[in-house]
């Protein structure tokens, strides 16, 4: 979830994407600027659909200047984050692009009731992320919920409009201010 005071835009997915469930904003801090994605990748997905999410997340990750944090639910049990072992089939593509766009996967216990990791975190910047904590499901969800911390130092515009119709009255507040 992004707070709706905090500055930041929608990123409009390429028409070519529609059938991805991929959601995105960007987040401005003063310092630097995020970009938050969130994903779902159906499980048995095959690989013409699985290689056409990689291309979405392609399409909208590694900017320059520009931090990556990535989370979602991939439905790819066999990857093992740990040791970066893949075997060969749709997970391929995502864990190949993955290490291309340098990013790093923070889960690294089962977020899914079997005791597999298919939720997962990954980022441009690690040392961003803090108080990872995977935690009871909620309701009657067969995932485990996933929470932490982006340390993203944010300052909103703060504007003061101030009325100048009796300048006198200004001035002798302004003057008991001292």
């Amino acid at each position: 979830m992004v707070d709706c005071t905090l500055p930041c835009s929608f990123v409009r997915l390429d028409d070519a994407f529609c059938r991805c469930e991929v959601v995105a904003v960007d987040l401005l801090t003063r310092l630097q600027k995020y970009r938050l994605i969130c994903a779902y990748r159906p499980p048995n997905l095959d690989n013409a659909d699985s290689q056409r999410l990689v291309d979405c997340l392609s399409s909208i990750a590694g900017l320059p200047n520009t931090n990556t944090v990535l989370a979602g639910d991939f439905n790819f049990p066999e990857i093992d984050w740990a040791l970066n072992v893949v075997p060969v089939g749709p997970s391929n593509a995502f864990f190949d692009w993955s290490l291309s766009e340098s990013l790093t996967q923070l889960i690294l216990e089962p977020t899914h009731v079997s005791g597999n990791i298919i939720d997962l975190l990954l980022v441009s910047e690690p040392q961003n992320v803090t108080n990872l904590v995977i935690g009871p499901p909620i309701s009657t969800s067969d995932h485990y919920s996933v929470e932490f911390t982006l340390n993203a130092f944010v300052t909103t515009s703060r504007r003061t409009v101030l009325s100048y119709t009796n300048l006198s009255s200004l001035r002798r507040y302004l003057d008991e201010i001292n």
